[in-house]
């Protein structure tokens, strides 16, 4: 065999999902026509990049009237082609049901597999259609099949596995370059397609929930393991994406106070680096889900193949078995079957009267009034629970916050997370509290995530206002509470918690 024919079956299902669509059979030429050469091709391969764009990037379900609205928007503005409701909706219908989904009918590419000499069927199906209750009624939404998402990522993104490095690594080259149009446009990118790795483990803990047996456990190896690896690399080179730019937005503002000129382009530049700024952290946040997504998949499948088990090894009662197939052999013993079935009804009481019950003395019964009570009995409602749960986080909060600056000022002015581990768990009592939920671990990844907290800054600032409390961490309120308490919190200028580079 010709080595370079090896996974030749693979390159040939690209071909048949282009010819599944190229190809097909009983077209609406009514509907077709309307449409000038390969318009009607290009419309259709738009609606399966809608598809993609509403599920990954809003992150919400795409139905028929989203499709239709897209349509709706799109046709005159660039295809030149004005239709009616009812026009559309036909439209709608057809390239959904009829080219994308091919009338429900399983749509198969016979390839040749070279290297077993065969002839392999590909079943093509781009795209999947889940029906949800909503109030009563049904619903039917679309979302692209994993074939589908490998298909449209070829086309342009290439190997999702490559084009991680590649689109972070022309980020980098775009922000040193100053092009801040492109490096948003790519940051952007990034999101989509952190976002797709999580909507991939979303839909395979979907499949756990339908039947366990049916998921593979070389995919969901591949599937953490491709995440970890994938989260492992990039990590780093995203922070340090950021800290480029925001380098960058820095120079921008030196510049401005050295020409004092703030032109259209520097404007335009400094609202496109926010964004990339933005976007990035977003990434970050995205990816620290990844993480936390990954962790549950895994519980979550371990627990399920034990619940399984566990399930089928046990031993079950068989009615069947033993009673019924019991007394179809034993007809002569049916009339006892209920001695059986008697204790599952209510006792048989006597229903004699005692006769001697009726000559006993007897008297009227008086019903006592109740007492009236003067107050309304408190209720105890799950709001004042869920309040005083919000005050004791925060107080916590505020603790935490007072005992890393109160470590970091006794080191001079620097600290170590473990060395702070090490000195709490010599007070079980406070390790224990500060501990409760992670709370010291998400407060100090949400001052990662902050940066640089400029007290100097704050403290001149006249208006402090503090939003509702809620069980979020709320850094405002935590100062605002140490400045009133304590005043070691005046000769703190600034601080900001960094990732050891040791």
């Amino acid at each position: 065999m010709f080595s370079f024919l090896g996974g030749f079956e693979k390159r040939m299902e690209i071909v048949g999902i282009v010819e599944s669509i190229v190809n097909r059979k009983n077209r609406n030429m009514e509907l077709e026509r309307l449409f000038d050469d390969n318009d009607f091709l290009n419309l259709v391969f738009s609606v399966l990049l809608y598809i993609m764009e509403k599920t990954l990037s809003e992150d919400v379900d795409c139905d028929s009237e989203h499709i239709l609205k897209f349509l709706e928007a799109m046709l005159p503005k660039y295809y030149g082609v004005q239709l009616d409701n009812n026009q559309l909706h036909q439209l709608t219908d057809y390239i959904i049901k009829n080219v994308l989904q091919n009338e429900g009918i399983a749509y198969h590419f016979q390839a040749v597999d070279y290297e077993h000499d065969v002839r392999k069927n590909i079943t093509i199906r781009l795209i999947a259609d889940h029906v949800h209750e909503v109030n009563g009624g049904y619903k039917i939404t679309y979302a692209l099949t994993d074939q589908g998402y490998d298909f449209l990522f070829r086309t342009k993104e290439v190997d999702q596995e490559i084009q991680m490095t590649i689109e972070e690594l022309k980020l980098k080259e775009l922000i040193k370059r100053k092009n801040f149009k492109k490096a948003h446009d790519q940051s952007r990118n990034l999101i989509q397609m952190v976002r797709q790795k999580k909507k991939e483990i979303q839909l395979f803990m979907m499949k756990i929930k339908e039947n366990i047996h049916e998921a593979d456990i070389g995919q969901y190896e591949k599937l953490i393991n491709s995440t970890y690896d994938l989260l492992n690399e990039e990590y780093d080179l995203l922070s340090e994406v950021m800290d480029m730019s925001r380098k960058s937005e820095e120079k921008l503002r030196l510049d401005y106070e050295s020409s004092l000129n703030l032109d259209a382009s520097i404007k335009k530049a400094q609202a496109e680096i926010m964004q990339i700024n933005y976007n990035i952290r977003a990434t970050l946040s995205e990816q620290r889900d990844l993480i936390l997504n990954r962790q549950s998949l895994s519980k979550f499948y371990i627990d399920t193949i034990g619940d399984s088990l566990a399930y089928g090894m046990e031993n079950r009662y068989d009615l069947e078995e033993f009673i019924l197939k019991q007394m179809e052999q034993n007809v002569e013993q049916v009339e006892r079957f209920w001695q059986l079935v008697n204790p599952l009804f209510l006792p048989n009481v006597y229903k004699n009267i005692n006769i001697r019950s009726i000559y006993e003395p007897q008297g009227m019964i008086k019903l006592e009034e109740e007492e009236k009570q003067d107050f309304i009995k408190d209720e105890d409602l799950s709001e004042d629970y869920e309040q005083e749960k919000i005050e004791r986080v925060n107080v916590i909060y505020v603790e935490i916050l007072d005992y890393l600056l109160r470590q970091a000022l006794k080191n001079n002015g620097a600290c170590r997370l473990e060395d702070i581990i090490c000195l709490l768990e010599d007070d079980q009592d406070l390790f224990h509290r500060l501990t409760e939920e992670r709370m010291i671990f998400t407060t100090l990844l949400k001052l990662y995530d902050i940066g640089v907290v400029n007290l100097a800054e704050w403290r001149n600032q006249g208006d402090k206002v503090v939003m509702n409390l809620s069980e979020e961490f709320n850094l405002e309120y935590c100062l605002y509470q140490l400045m009133d308490k304590y005043d070691y919190v005046r000769s703190v200028d600034k601080f900001e918690i960094l990732k050891d580079t040791d």
